[in-house]
């Protein structure tokens, strides 16, 4: 009989240890999805940054615009006063050379938000990856303890079904 004891507190043992294994599963599990939420912050603020960036952008389109009005006025004057040849030709290589500038710019922009959005659609699909490994292998973990509990429960069952057996055929 006491056997049968020892082999259940054993049994017990085992099973609490199931229970740490599964609990240690699930604060990792926690401390993942708090990365997660960290990471998620993290990417919020850089997307107010770069919204930051495009108001900025606006702001400076609004210039440029305003610049490009006050050039307009000022080719205006210039051809009022019959300005030379070559001076119309200088103000355009400016000209040109300053919406290269901007286009390239601009296209610099894009690509940086394009990049960035790529970026961000291959980490939430990662992370919805390793989300639903982790939850699949807890469920089955944690399914594996209680059939693992069952199956002492029983044992357990069978040993005082024995031990009684026993005990009456004395």
């Amino acid at each position: 009989r006491k056997n049968a004891i020892n082999v259940v507190d054993e049994q017990s043992r085992d099973l609490t240890e199931k229970e740490r294994y599964v609990r240690d599963s699930a604060e990792r599990l926690k401390k993942y999805e708090q990365r997660e939420k960290e990471e998620e912050k993290y990417h919020r603020l850089k997307n107010a940054e770069v919204t930051s960036a495009l108001d900025m952008q606006v702001m400076y389109k609004k210039s440029e615009a305003e610049c490009k009005e006050n050039v307009r006025r000022q080719e205006e004057m210039e051809k009022r006063q019959q300005k030379t040849l070559s001076e119309e030709e200088e103000r355009q290589k400016q000209e040109q050379a300053r919406q290269e500038k901007y286009l390239h710019g601009r296209e610099m922009l894009e690509a940086n938000g394009k990049r960035q959005a790529e970026c961000k659609a291959a980490k939430d699909i990662e992370r919805q990856k390793d989300k639903v490994l982790l939850t699949y292998l807890l469920e089955k973990e944690n399914k594996e303890v209680k059939n693992e509990k069952l199956k002492k429960e029983r044992e357990k069952q069978m040993s005082i079904a024995f031990i009684n057996d026993v005990q009456e055929d004395n």
